[in-house]
C-alpha cells in the first residue's frame, strides 16, 4: 500500500488528505493441465545373445580349413574350423589294428583256456597256469588297445572344433594356415535363439519406473518387437549411477546380436489432479489466481515428469502462479499473462 498526499482546494483554504491506493505485484502464470495417460522414456543400447562360448583348441595343429562364415547360423555339432588330422587319423587307422590283433589273441587264449581246463587231470598244476596267465595277459593288452583307441579318436575328433550348440558364429580367430598351439581360441558362438538388451535407468526414470505396469518396444531400424523384463536392480549400478535393467526378446528377423538398439518404456501415470510446472510449487503449494486475488492451494507432489509434477489438490485449469514472489491469501495481483515455459 502507497500513501499519496492529494491538495484539497475549500474555498480559500487549503487541506491535506492521506489516500492509500493499492500497488498490486505482477506475476506470471499457466493453466494446470490434465496429466497424460501415460508415460514414456527413450533409452538405448545394443542387442545380446543370452548365451555365448568361447571355444579354444584342445590341441594343436594346422588349420585347413574354415567351413562356415562368421554371420551364419550353426547346428550343433557343425565343424567350425579343421585342424590338420593326418597324424591323428593314422594313429586312429594304428589303434584299430592293434585292437583287431589283440581281439584274435583274446579269442585264441579264450580257446586254450577252454581246452585246458576240460583236461585239467592230463596235465600239470604249471602247464594250467601258464594257460590261465597267458589268457589273462591277452584279456589286460585287449582292453590297452581298447583304451588306446578311444584316446587316438578323442585326439582326431579335437582336430575338429565343433559347435556346442546351435547358434550365430560370432567370430573365427585364426586363418587357414595358421599353426595353433594347444589353448589358442578358435572362434566365438552365441546362442541368437532369444536376445537381450541390457539398459541404464536414470534416478529420475528409476523412481518413476512400475515394474509391474511398464511396457517394452525394442526398435531396430525399422523393425519393432515386444520385449519382457527379465531383471530389474534394486540399486544403482556405482560405475555408471543408473540403475541396470535387462529385457528379454525373441528371435526377431533383423535383431541380430550387436545391433543398436532404442527401447521405449512405456507406463500408465500416477494417479493425479493435475500437472503444473514444477516452478509453481512452493513449499508444498501452489497459488492460484481467480478474479484477480491469488490463494494458496497445499497440494502433494505425486511425481515429475521432466520440468512438470503431477501433483494432488488443484483442478485442471486453474491459473497458477510461476515463481511465486512472496504473496498473501487473497491478495489482488496483477497478471502478465500465460506464460506456459
Amino acid at each position: 500500500m502507497v500513501v499519496q498526499w492529494v491538495a484539497l482546494l475549500f474555498g480559500c483554504g487549503v487541506s491535506e488528505v492521506a489516500v492509500d491506493v493499492a500497488v498490486s505485484q505482477a506475476v506470471r502464470v499457466v493453466e494446470a493441465t490434465a496429466p497424460p495417460a501415460q508415460r514414456s522414456h527413450r533409452l538405448f543400447g545394443s542387442l545380446q545373445p543370452v548365451s555365448h562360448a568361447l571355444l579354444s583348441a584342445s590341441t594343436g595343429g594346422e588349420v585347413v580349413s574354415i567351413p562356415t562364415d562368421v554371420g551364419e547360423q550353426v547346428s550343433r555339432g557343425d565343424i567350425l574350423v579343421q585342424l590338420n588330422a593326418t597324424v591323428t587319423r593314422a594313429q586312429v587307422a594304428l589303434a584299430q589294428a592293434a585292437l583287431e590283433e589283440s581281439a584274435f589273441v583274446l579269442r585264441d587264449a579264450e580257446r586254450q583256456l577252454s581246452r585246458a581246463m576240460a583236461v585239467t587231470e592230463q596235465r600239470s598244476a604249471a602247464q594250467t597256469d601258464a594257460v590261465v596267465l597267458g589268457h589273462h595277459r591277452a584279456e589286460s593288452a585287449h582292453k590297452r588297445s581298447e583304451a588306446n583307441l578311444k584316446i587316438a579318436i578323442h585326439a582326431n575328433r579335437n582336430k575338429r572344433i565343433q559347435a556346442p550348440f546351435s547358434g550365430e558364429l560370432v567370430q573365427v580367430f585364426p586363418v587357414v594356415g595358421e599353426l595353433l598351439v594347444p589353448g589358442a581360441p578358435v572362434a566365438r558362438i552365441a546362442d541368437t535363439s532369444s536376445l537381450e538388451i541390457e539398459l541404464g535407468l536414470s534416478a529420475t526414470e528409476a523412481a518413476q519406473f512400475d515394474a509391474a505396469t511398464a511396457i517394452f518396444e525394442v526398435v531396430v531400424g525399422d523393425v519393432r518387437a515386444a520385449a519382457t523384463l527379465k531383471h530389474a536392480a534394486s540399486v544403482a549400478d556405482p560405475r555408471t549411477r543408473t540403475w541396470p535393467l535387462t529385457l528379454a526378446l525373441p528371435k526377431t528377423a533383423g535383431f541380430v546380436a550387436g545391433a543398436p538398439a532404442s527401447v521405449s518404456v512405456t507406463f500408465p501415470t500416477p494417479k493425479a489432479d493435475a500437472m503444473v510446472p514444477l516452478s509453481a510449487l512452493s513449499e508444498g503449494r501452489v497459488w492460484t489466481v481467480t478474479s484477480g486475488h491469488v490463494s494458496a492451494e497445499t497440494v502433494t507432489l505425486v511425481s515429475e515428469i521432466g520440468t512438470y509434477g503431477l501433483v494432488r489438490g488443484v483442478s485442471v485449469g486453474a491459473t497458477v502462479v510461476l515463481s511465486p514472489p512472496e504473496l498473501s491469501d487473497g491478495e489482488r495481483v496483477t497478471v502478465l499473462g500465460d506464460s506456459s515455459p
